[in-house]
């Protein structure tokens, strides 16, 4: 069977008795549903139809200005496409990894083809090359993606943080870490 926060809150279901787990239950449930399902499991990583790309290459600098800590490195990562964003590299179209000993950095992607793209940064403090999370899989190092999106449940997706190149544009791009 599967579940439905409805089905749990029927109308014949007394959440003020000791029957069951009452609206708690239903808080836990839900909890529990999203740490096995996992954040591939919501609507906002659903893919984004790719759009075919116009002719030409433009130059993107990435601005992030509030590293906390002197200390770690910056994974900052270019995706051209919902493949992989924001959590894996290894499918992002350029990467560069820097040694933070200053708060503020730019970051400078030239040649890049024209059309939608998305960027990925964290600060990898203990320099393991992995956005360490705590429990319930929130991260504990801090990082960011383009527009500041913000996910539900999970990371955001790359439709959410999507921004437009044009060809021989030169587009400076503001990467908060929270």
């Amino acid at each position: 069977m599967r579940f439905s926060p409805r089905r749990s809150l029927r109308a014949d279901h007394d959440l003020e008795s000791n029957r069951g787990f009452g609206a708690w239950g239903a808080v836990l449930a839900i909890g529990m549903i999203f740490t096995v399902a996992g954040p591939s499991g919501c609507a906002s990583n659903k893919k984004v139809e790719e759009e075919p790309r116009p002719e030409g290459t433009g130059t993107i600098e990435v601005v992030i200005d509030d590293v906390k800590k002197e200390k770690g490195q910056l994974l900052v990562s270019l995706f051209l496409s919902s493949e992989g964003f924001p959590n894996d590299p290894d499918k992002a179209f350029r990467s560069e990894v820097l040694k933070v000993d200053r708060k503020k950095f730019t970051i400078v992607f030239e040649d890049v083809p024209a059309g939608n793209f998305a960027i990925s940064a964290f600060h990898d403090t203990d320099e393991d090359f992995e956005l360490d999370k705590g429990m319930f899989g929130i991260p504990s190092e801090l990082w960011g993606v383009s527009k500041d999106a913000q996910g539900f449940m999970g990371p955001p997706s790359f439709g959410q943080a999507r921004l437009e190149l044009a060809p021989g544009e030169r587009k400076t791009v503001p990467v908060p870490l929270g």
